[in-house]
């Protein structure tokens, strides 16, 4: 079985973590949140289906004490049963966001399923509070590719975008949603529109998307499937047509964020694989690599239609974009640059995790070049009042219909870190989300701190007690972190079968 303890003194002392399921043998993913301080587990479940094995995940955020998990979202999407990667994305540069794909004939958290037929609707979610509350993706209301315009003129008309499963797994391999730290706001994915009851086609007015506030709007920027990556700190997105839409005889560029593309053609097509930069993304420099094609395909392909060559040989081209544009992009002054929130749904400024974050970026419309010696200043924080975006359903509650409902007791592990009394769930069901820091919390929560500790005057509720043991009683199969975290992780695999 597998036992999750966490430490955030530096691994000094350990503390079983706790969450509402049991871990067992079908998988687990760690995923750390923007800060380096907090966890978010991702749990897999088998279902069986008279189609085939159907596998999905759950996920639980830690909120405001590091061992204890409440679950964030069910049924979130993988590409197959092989699949290492779930389709949950951390939008890096922009604390508290993440995009995720949903099943949306999947219940609860740990494997249940009603009416499923043979078809599998996939719907993004987004949420912009660090998984407290999960909202669609609004379409655009204009498009620049009207065969990318599904919506037939519905007004609940969303966006649904690939996620990490469909770009590493499988026989076909969409590219998904990317983000990058070097290009805080910067999204760009491959995906369609949808009015209500269908989500993500891989099909049907599949083209290319990009965000540059956060993922609160977004623009279609090319039909069909292209591969993308940013450079010179977000003020350029390269991408090329992908080896999915065909060979590519052509790299385009981007230096107003999408609005705007400039060609550059190139000698030899190729089928596209992937774009390249080095991993801090300052300069304006990317590498393209692929694989050669046959001229039935495209004229620029280097091979006849007999030689089997094709498909073998590798292609790489460097593209200096400084280089192209010669004088045309001097360096940026001070004037160049802008500052910008992430919007709410009014469009007014939005509070991230209780602060409204002020980012600096290059204007749209200014052409110059950030450079390698660029030092992007750190965004400016002014504390909001605590509003429901700020808390998140506590230990022993999910959200239901609107509200926290406890779980039945007996579906309950054991917490020591409550039985202790460590920490305290609040009577309201609430805490406040992991790296949350607004003022004015008790008009939300009015017996705890909303990280576990009970107000002057204020005595402790009814505490959920688990009758199972805190040990579980599966294997493990991976866990996935992308640095290096501020608190440890500790696995104990007792006789799990990997």
């Amino acid at each position: 079985g597998i036992t999750l303890h966490t430490s955030d003194d530096a691994g000094m002392s350990f503390k079983a973590a706790c969450l509402p399921v049991v871990l067992r043998q079908q998988g687990y993913e760690l995923l750390e949140t923007h800060d380096n301080a907090g966890a978010i587990v991702i749990v897999d479940y088998m279902v069986q289906m008279p189609m085939g094995n159907l596998q999905a995940s759950s996920a639980y955020s830690a909120g405001p004490h590091h061992a204890l998990f409440s679950q964030s979202l069910s049924s979130i999407y993988k590409q197959d049963v092989l699949s290492g990667s779930t389709d949950f994305l951390r939008v890096d540069g922009v604390p508290g966001v993440f995009i995720a794909n949903q099943l949306s004939t999947m219940t609860g958290g740990g494997g249940g399923l009603r009416g499923m037929g043979t078809k599998r609707t996939v719907l993004t979610r987004i949420t912009f509070n660090g998984g407290g509350s999960w909202q669609p993706i609004k379409a655009p209301t204009t498009f620049n590719n009207q065969k990318c315009n599904r919506c037939g003129g519905a007004t609940n008309c969303a966006l649904h975008l690939h996620g990490s499963s469909s770009w590493f797994f499988g026989s076909i391999q969409f590219p998904s949603a990317y983000s990058n730290p070097s290009a805080p706001g910067l999204l760009v994915g491959s995906g369609n529109v949808a009015g209500e009851g269908s989500g993500l086609d891989d099909n049907d007015g599949l083209c290319t998307w990009l965000s540059f506030d956060g993922g609160f709007s977004w623009a279609d920027i090319a039909e069909g499937t292209w591969i993308y990556e940013y450079a010179d700190w977000g003020g350029l997105v390269v991408m090329a047509k992908h080896e999915l839409s065909g060979p590519a005889a052509e790299v385009r560029f981007s230096y107003d964020y999408g609005r705007c593309w400039r060609t550059v053609p190139l000698q030899t097509a190729l089928y596209v694989e992937n774009v390249r930069i080095e991993p801090d993304g300052q300069r304006p420099k990317v590498l393209l690599h692929g694989k050669a094609c046959r001229k039935t395909s495209d004229p620029k392909c280097s091979y006849e239609a007999s030689d089997t060559r094709s498909g073998i040989q590798g292609i790489v081209y460097a593209l200096d974009i400084a280089q192209v544009m010669g004088d045309k992009m001097p360096l940026c002054k001070q004037t160049d640059y802008e500052q910008w929130t992430v919007p709410a749904d009014d469009h007014t400024p939005r509070c991230l995790l209780g602060q409204q974050q002020m980012f600096t970026r290059r204007k749209q419309d200014a052409v110059c070049l950030q450079g390698g010696d660029y030092k992007r200043p750190p965004p400016t924080n002014k504390t909001c009042a605590c509003t429901a975006a700020d808390v998140e359903c506590d230990y022993g509650y999910v959200m239901s219909s609107g509200s926290c409902a406890a779980l039945p007791q007996e579906k309950l592990m054991t917490c020591p870190s409550i039985d202790d009394g460590l920490y305290h769930v609040s009577s309201t069901g609430k805490r406040l989300v992991h790296g949350d820091t607004c003022t004015g919390l008790e008009g939300l929560i009015s017996d705890t701190d909303g990280k576990g500790q009970m107000q002057p005057g204020a005595k402790p509720g009814a505490q959920p007690h688990g009758s199972s043991s805190s040990g579980s009683s599966g294997g493990g199969r991976r866990s996935r972190a992308h640095g290096v975290f501020v608190f440890f992780v500790l696995l104990l695999v007792l006789g799990g079968v990997f």
